[in-house]
């Protein structure tokens, strides 16, 4: 790549489009959507769009796909609980060439929270009436409101077709509320790409933009020894479908594992995107027990995932045998001790599979099970006691990661 002025030179060939987007379902390419979420960070207390983005390798690249002019906008938000500074969020950017006129993109940084502990915590984390009047996690939320302004403000009047939005870490759960909004208001044809991105909402919400966006819309990319995906804790998920899960080469949940730059943007192809993931339903439990034990080491990435894998599964047959629909408001640890432990009684099935699941968490913990012998030995509070062991060990990670690569 040539350069010049302290940026890389332009170009207008055909090859370059087929780097930077998929022309099958107009998504950014992955590496375009990396090196934007990755670019963005360097905005936050850089007002110059230009400068910012010239002083690295990823933010050049960028000149090529987009006008780094005077239409570059850098937006700004508002994190923490009490002291809340302003600084910048994100990066409004317009595609170049004729027919992209109307298409824009919105990538959007991570944030470490004044109170971090709050959104990682599954007891103190509230809910928000979120884009479309969903609930959805009540901290992003109020960094979205706090951009959501700004964004409409620098679009108005531009007759806007296409958004691209993306983002990493935490900057991953806000784009996926600013797609939320411009899906559900019909204001753009939209485009999510998230790395590394914390759970959102609900799944009320996440299913309903799952539907609304559909599969070729969407890409969120994780690692499965990244702490920061699998935080906050129930009732908190991912928009279903469109996963791509990319190796970090790492066995053991880690923090390294979050890194935008030398994780996820290495292992972006310069055009496309990693295979998706092709992974069985979650609700065969048995599958995922299997995988679970047959996971090396304690707190082995692998053997978390297909934890909470057959947990989910184990959920949906214990609110079919109790007759109850698993809701928000069931979703702290004790009432989720409660419901399966009562499950278990009355449902021999899922007594069984809690004998298990709980050997496996054990084993998991680096813990021996020989001394649980049957589901009836199975109290809330032990069950309790082993899951918040577990997710503890699990946002201790996440903290580390925010902390680090924010």
């Amino acid at each position: 790549m040539d350069f010049f002025g302290g940026r890389a030179r332009p170009r207008s060939d055909a090859a370059t489009c087929a780097v930077f987007s998929d022309k099958m379902t107009g998504m950014l390419s992955g590496k375009t959507a990396a090196r934007l979420a990755q670019s963005v960070y360097a905005l936050r207390l850089n007002d110059n769009v230009q400068a910012a983005l010239a002083a690295s390798a990823e933010g050049t690249a960028l000149f090529d796909m987009f006008h780094i002019d005077d239409s570059a906008k850098r937006v700004i938000g508002q994190s923490g609980a009490v002291y809340r500074p302003a600084t910048g969020f994100g990066l409004l950017l317009r595609r170049k060439g004729a027919v992209n006129q109307g298409e824009y993109v919105l990538a959007i940084r991570g944030t470490e929270f004044s109170s971090i502990s709050d959104w990682l915590s599954n007891a103190n984390v509230t809910l928000d009436r979120g884009p479309g009047g969903w609930p959805v996690h009540a901290g992003f939320n109020r960094v979205y409101r706090s951009m959501s302004r700004a964004v409409n403000e620098a679009l108005a009047g531009k007759n806007i077709t296409t958004l691209h939005v993306c983002g990493h870490s935490l900057g991953g759960a806000l784009a996926t509320l600013f797609a939320a909004e411009f899906a559900f208001n019909n204001k753009a044809d939209v485009k999510l790409a998230t790395f590394g991105a914390p759970r959102p909402a609900p799944p009320f919400f996440c299913h309903s933009l799952a539907r609304k966006l559909g599969d070729a819309n969407m890409r969120r990319v994780y690692t499965l020894a990244d702490p920061v995906p699998m935080v906050p804790l129930w009732p908190f998920s991912h928009p279903p479908g469109a996963q791509y899960a990319v190796n970090a080469n790492f066995g053991s949940i880690t923090k390294d594992a979050h890194s935008m730059d030398e994780v996820y943007l290495d292992r972006m192809p310069d055009s496309g995107w990693p295979v998706p993931d092709r992974t069985p339903n979650y609700r065969n439990v048995d599958y995922w027990l299997q995988r679970a034990n047959s996971a090396s080491g304690p707190f082995s990435a692998m053997g978390y995932w297909a934890l909470g894998k057959a947990l989910q599964g184990i959920l949906a047959l214990a609110e079919a045998a109790l007759g109850i629909v698993f809701v928000a408001g069931a979703t702290l640890l004790d009432t989720l001790a409660e419901i399966l432990v009562n499950a278990a009684r009355v449902a021999a099935l899922v007594g069984d599979l809690l004998l298990r699941f709980v050997r496996a968490a054990m084993r998991f913990l680096g813990q021996v099970a020989s001394g649980v012998r049957s589901a009836a030995e199975i109290t809330a509070w032990f069950l309790r006691s082993i899951l918040n062991r577990i997710y503890s060990g699990v946002a201790a990670a996440a903290r580390g990661a925010i902390n680090r690569f924010s």
